[in-house]
């Protein structure tokens, strides 16, 4: 439905704790399975509705492993 606006709570990461923002989308774009976002401000911005609900574990941990690296 285009222009219908559906709505969402987005995460945020501020890129300044991880050597910049791109440096983190890069990491984040080459994990497995591949995290997308988009950089906004020097953060990402990361939607979570696009994840199933069966995914949100394997969402999580990976998000710990690059996190935390």
């Amino acid at each position: 439905m285009p222009g219908q606006l559906i709505s969402t709570t987005l995460v945020t990461i501020p890129g300044k704790n991880f050597g910049g923002a791109a440096k983190l989308a890069d990491k984040l774009r080459r994990s497995c399975p591949p995290i997308l976002g988009r950089i906004e401000n020097e953060k990402i911005i990361l939607d979570p509705r696009t994840v199933l609900p069966e995914q949100d574990k394997l969402l999580i941990e990976s998000m710990k492993n690059i996190l935390h690296s």
